[in-house]
């Protein structure tokens, strides 16, 4: 029992001198007897951050101290030193815990996959199986270590997004004379998807956002002003396009106004002829429509012919002396009625319409013109 516990209290003298860093080197270079190179830097280094005291006093061989230190995580970014082979600096490193001592170390990546034991669900892995353990768990690594970077750098890189959003993606704002403008639409886009996908931006594309974020809003306030001066623009065209509308409104409810009169005056002229036929008729309907719909002046062809014709027919009958004239037609009014028959009468009346508008005789017409002026003569 004596001898039981000086050995416990040799095991505890060693313990803190461990701890301290007290323990002499002539220890490592035993434990590491027979290894060369690499490895017995490796051994001797892990050792010295290894349990290697047993709770019996005895010092614990390199292949019982080592199964202490379970593989963590793997972290990216942070500048180191490997544990075990001592180089420096390392960014892809992986995290080894001893569970017991709560103590951690860092290790390359390499030096992880060459000396660490791995288990996954209480299976060892080897081979090309821990290799891509560890390559999948650094690049989950790199992602964080990039989101954060990023984070960090900007953290209001959606908001900076949604402030510039309209400036980025404005085409006419776009395609002026600078050429870097051209890139703004696709960097905003290609934002927008990397950093829902990923959280950051890829290496070119956080290029293109640190020199755009440079000038952003130096160039910014430069598109608000030219917004609120295009602005001010719209607005004057709006209001010159609805004061034209107006007027136009104006314009074509008094054009109504003057057809619609010129209609009434048209069907009262209608009204006060007698002896229409039924073709006339008729065709007072159509006129008197087409004038209300597009002004006498918009007549044509028939229309026109037989509205004209409607107009003299009543001015004879309302003894206007403010007929238009020609010589056909001031001959014909100078014909003693008295000595024509009934047909001559109603020839008469219809061919001095036509004299007085100048249009032309059909060549029976003067046959008939000439008989009867040879007769009154």
């Amino acid at each position: 029992m004596v001898e039981d516990a000086i050995v416990v209290r040799q095991a505890r003298r060693w313990i803190r001198k461990q701890a301290k860093g007290d323990m002499p080197d002539e220890l490592y270079s035993a434990l590491a007897e027979g290894a060369s190179g690499l490895e017995k830097r490796q051994i001797k280094s892990l050792a010295k951050v290894s349990r290697i005291v047993a709770d019996n006093g005895t010092i614990r061989p390199y292949n019982d101290f080592k199964k202490d230190w379970k593989y963590s995580k793997s972290i990216y970014g942070h500048r180191d030193t490997c544990s075990l082979c001592g180089k420096r600096p390392i960014v892809e490193n992986c995290v080894l815990l001893d569970e017991e001592s709560k103590r951690e170390i860092i290790v390359g990546n390499v030096c992880a996959y060459r000396y660490v034991e791995i288990t996954v669900d209480n299976r060892v892995l080897d081979g090309e199986e821990k290799k891509e353990y560890l390559k999948t768990n650094m690049k989950e690594a790199k992602h964080q270590f990039n989101r954060t970077t990023f984070t960090q750098k900007y953290p209001a890189a959606m908001s900076d997004l949604k402030k510039y959003e309209d400036m980025m993606t404005n085409n006419r704002f776009l395609y002026k004379t600078d050429w870097r403008k051209k890139l703004w639409k696709s960097i905003h886009r290609n934002m927008v998807k990397r950093l829902i996908s990923h959280g950051y931006p890829s290496p070119k594309l956080s290029r293109q956002w640190d020199e755009f974020i440079g000038y952003a809003e130096e160039e910014y306030q430069k598109y608000c002003e030219q917004e609120q001066e295009h602005q001010n623009k719209v607005r004057i065209l709006v209001e010159e396009r609805q004061e034209r509308r107006r007027k136009m409104a104006q314009e074509i409810a008094s054009k109504r106004q003057k057809w619609f009169e010129q209609m009434e005056k048209f069907q009262m002229m209608i009204r006060s002829l007698d002896n229409l036929s039924l073709w006339e008729q008729t065709m007072s309907v159509r006129v008197a429509s087409r004038i209300r719909n597009q002004g006498v002046k918009r007549l044509d062809s028939g229309y026109k012919r037989f509205y004209q014709e409607i107009v003299i027919r009543y001015a004879l009958e309302m003894g206007d002396e403010n007929l238009p004239s020609t010589p056909l037609s001031e001959e014909i009014q100078g014909w003693d009625k008295t000595r024509l028959n009934g047909w001559e009468n109603d020839f008469v009346k219809s061919i001095i319409i036509k004299a007085m508008l100048n249009r032309e005789m059909t060549s029976k017409q003067m046959e008939i013109v000439e008989k009867i002026r040879k007769r009154l003569a």
